[in-house]
């Protein structure tokens, strides 16, 4: 694998162990050379002391491993010293995701509906699907309690895919009741994870087997997501556009919110973030902000979506 130990006996203080694990990343600091490509490593460091956090070799060897994968959460790259409070934090993790792989088999995920509304009359124009996991002993988790353990561990796929055909069924049954309208549209939420091209063979695939109209369903990508491979993510969102898709940026303003990329991306729509919209009143210079973005979208003849009304 593509872990290593390193035990320092000789060490005479806590305080010398800091020294020892900047030198391994100074090591890594200059490329390594394979087949005449240059390649960057970055090792994330997790650090346990005998005996304050362990006196037995396993017991050092796991809070070590906790702290290494604190250092990975923390963008990587990174050393990180083992706490207690990383030992409740790790328990929890995996009591979460051991939860969370028998609530996806027993059905505990459920689908709430957000209206977005035309602010110029008042009319529902938008539902966005956001999942809700029905705790058989916690209650209703939103997705900021299990979404990041289930990106870590792997589940986040099969739960995008369960919340885009539930919501594209929904969509189908507004579709055919006439009182609904004509242009009442679906907002699905995409986690980074999902942005592979198997995302495209499974959008195709719940649209064929609901029949719903691609032009009213809608991809909603966050803003930092789409900056992360800006090559790979144009050409999978031009890949969805070319299926009647449309494509959202969710949480606007929070990363470059470059005018570079607007024009690279094939995009519908700008959803500010809510951190801006619900302080517009009390900041004026959040309002500006929330008023550059509006001139901003009209000027790329985007849509505009404003989180945090309520």
């Amino acid at each position: 694998g593509d872990e290593f130990v390193i035990l320092a006996p000789e060490l005479e203080s806590p305080e010398e162990v800091m020294p020892l694990a900047e030198r391994v990343h100074a090591a890594f600091r200059d490329p390594i050379n394979v087949a005449a490509h240059d390649l960057y490593v970055t090792p994330s460091i997790g650090i346990a002391l005998y005996p304050k956090d362990g006196t037995r070799a396993d017991t050092l060897m796991r809070n070590a491993d906790t702290a290494m994968y604190r250092a990975k959460a923390s963008g990587r790259n990174a050393i990180c010293s083992f706490s207690p409070e990383m030992k409740a934090a790790a328990e929890q993790y995996f009591q979460i995701e051991s939860s969370l792989r028998r609530g996806i088999e027993r059905n505990e995920l459920v689908l709430h509906f957000q209206p977005i509304v035309d602010s110029s009359d008042g009319s529902l124009r938008v539902l966005e699907a956001l999942v809700r996991w029905r705790h058989p002993t916690l209650g209703l988790l939103l997705p900021a309690e299990f979404v990041g353990v289930a990106e870590e561990c792997g589940l986040i796929g099969r739960i995008g895919e369960w919340v885009m055909r539930e919501a594209c069924c929904k969509l189908a049954q507004y579709e055919n009741r006439k009182e609904s309208g004509p242009n009442l549209t679906m907002n699905v939420n995409i986690s980074g994870r999902q942005l592979t091209p198997a995302l495209i063979q499974q959008v195709r695939e719940v649209l064929r087997e609901t029949a719903v109209t691609p032009t009213n369903l809608r991809l909603e990508i966050t803003e930092s997501v789409i900056l992360a491979d800006t090559d790979f993510t144009a050409s999978l969102l031009e890949e969805l556009r070319g299926l009647g898709v449309g494509v959202h940026i969710d949480d606007f303003g929070t990363g470059y919110s470059s005018l570079s990329y607007l024009h690279q991306f094939s995009v519908d729509a700008l959803k500010i973030d809510k951190s801006f919209v619900g302080t517009a009143g009390d900041s004026k210079e959040n309002l500006e902000i929330v008023r550059a973005i509006v001139a901003l979208a009209k000027i790329l003849d985007m849509e505009v979506i404003a989180e945090g009304v309520e």
